[in-house]
């Protein structure tokens, strides 16, 4: 499915938008394409035509006929056919007082059958050529104003005038006339599309890059001042025409398409009603030529800003998703960094604290201890007879008896106190707020629970003794030194025969 269906139903799917899905809501949807078809026809039937009065400069019809498909499906083309029909039949009289007769009735259809054909046409290429919303991408605005605009109305649009010509509405004899009314006309269906159905995706799409960058306010009002500028430019001063420039690269850049596809409305149809009644810098000396310039003016100006305002489009989007892409891959180094950090900071084996990390905390303890006066003890603690387990058991039956050492010591440590791994067999604790003889009293409550406990294995229960050595901090004492005379009591603990606790005054 398109892009553009998910935002909206698949054409010809049975209803659309905000109308019912029943027969009479169908029905109601179509009569009202149908009056929104003839209204854009006469409207720009009033701003500026050729004879007999329905070859208008900007055939918005085709805009709406077209976007009536991409709404309802093919189920729009009666209603195309319908509405056409109405809006072209007045201007086909031939008889008494401009009254219709059959002749021109039947005449008629030629151009409805046209109107439709060109819709038709345009929808099928749409499907097959491009992927959803066209303006969106600039290459979507590229093959949208080559298949969709402009390629249906060289094949259909010239039909038209041929019909008009051959049934004698016209006084145009000369075939460079009949050739120049026919470019007109091609341009002007153009460009009916590229006015209409821009403004048909900006207002239906539900993207957020598709609606409007700028304040409400700041669109309003240059809006407003696009329209004084082309009452400026195309009636009393045509040398301030280039002053709406400016103006359209801010809605190209800033207001996204429904701005820039409003104010181009405004500037094709104000320069349109101004050349059709003499004033502007389009007028030349007959109407046919003077509309021929302007239409190509406006062909010319259109593709430049709706490529400009995709590209933006773009841009943004892309901005957007490297903005996304870095916030995922900054989320995933950070996960990253915290994971290192908890390797660094823990011991693999155990889950206590690693060397490096309890070092960092004694290093804050004694700090903290010499700065404020406060106590703070350490011990060093060793497995006795460490080797013989692991040469009697292996060293997966060692690793078992670390594990369950370390649970021992946590469950009868204080919060406070920090354990931490040093390597081997040995561990460490810091004690803060705790003098020598209180660490001694814990270590000896420590060493005597851990010898009368059982450690479970894959060997079974084994019974391990451990060797404490304590020394608490000097005035004066870096962190290097406590460990030191930590280690030269747990030294002694280990010549005196193991299973006890020595302390270094």
């Amino acid at each position: 499915m398109h892009e553009f269906d998910q935002n909206m139903p698949h054409p010809g799917g049975g209803g659309a938008g905000f109308f019912s899905s029943t027969r009479l809501g169908f029905a109601a949807s179509q009569l009202g394409l149908v009056a929104v078809y003839v209204f854009a026809a006469r409207l720009g039937m009033a701003f500026a035509s050729l004879p007999p009065g329905n070859l208008t400069v900007i055939w918005l019809p085709a805009g709406v006929a077209l976007s009536g498909l991409l709404l309802f499906g093919w189920r729009a083309l009666p209603a195309v056919f319908i509405g056409s029909y109405a809006a072209n039949a007045p201007f086909l009289a031939s008889g008494p007082q401009s009254c219709l007769q059959t002749i021109d009735l039947l005449w008629s259809l030629g151009p409805a059958a046209v109107d439709t054909l060109q819709p038709a046409l345009a929808f099928t290429l749409y499907r097959r050529m491009l992927p959803g919303d066209p303006f969106s991408t600039g290459r979507g605005v590229i093959r949208f104003l080559f298949y969709v605009a402009l390629l249906p109305c060289l094949a259909t649009s010239w039909l038209v005038v041929a019909v008009i010509h051959l049934g004698g509405y016209t006084d145009t004899v000369q075939l460079s006339q009949v050739a120049l009314h026919g470019l007109i006309v091609v341009l002007g269906d153009t460009l009916g599309i590229c006015l209409v159905v821009p403004l048909f995706f900006a207002f239906r799409s539900s993207e957020p890059h598709a609606q409007d960058l700028a304040r409400p306010a700041s669109t309003l009002s240059a809006l407003l001042l696009t329209l004084g500028l082309c009452w400026l430019a195309f009636v009393h001063l045509p040398q301030s025409r280039y002053l709406i420039l400016p103006l359209l690269l801010f809605f190209a850049f800033c207001s996204g398409l429904r701005g820039l596809s409003t104010a181009l409305l405004i500037i094709s149809i104000s320069s349109a009603a101004a050349t059709a009644r003499g004033y502007g810098p389009f007028v030349e000396r007959t109407a046919a030529t003077s509309y021929a310039t302007l239409v190509s003016f406006l062909l010319c100006l259109l593709p430049p800003f709706h490529y400009i305002q995709a590209v933006m489009r773009e841009l943004r989007a892309h901005r957007s998703k490297l903005e996304s892409r870095v916030r995922e891959r900054t989320r995933e180094l950070e996960a990253a960094n915290l994971r290192l950090r908890e390797i660094a900071n823990t011991d693999e084996l155990t889950g206590v604290r690693s060397r490096r990390r309890l070092l960092e905390i004694g290093e804050r303890e004694v700090d903290r201890a010499l700065r404020y006066g406060r106590p703070l003890a350490l011990l060093a603690l060793d497995i006795d007879h460490f080797k013989r387990v692991n040469d009697s058991y292996g060293h997966g039956v060692g690793d078992e008896v670390l594990r369950g050492l370390t649970s021992e010591l946590q469950a009868r440590l204080r919060q406070g106190d920090r354990l931490g791994r040093m390597g081997g067999e040995e561990f460490e604790i810091l004690l803060p707020e705790t003098g020598l003889a209180e660490a001694v009293r814990t270590a000896e409550k420590l060493r005597a629970g851990i010898s009368a406990s059982e450690i479970e294995t894959s060997a079974g229960r084994l019974r391990i003794t451990v060797s404490f050595g304590v020394a608490a901090l000097d005035p004066g004492e870096g962190l290097d030194q406590a460990l030191r005379r930590a280690d030269q009591a747990l030294y002694k603990a280990k010549q005196a025969g193991r299973n006890r606790v020595v302390a270094m005054e």
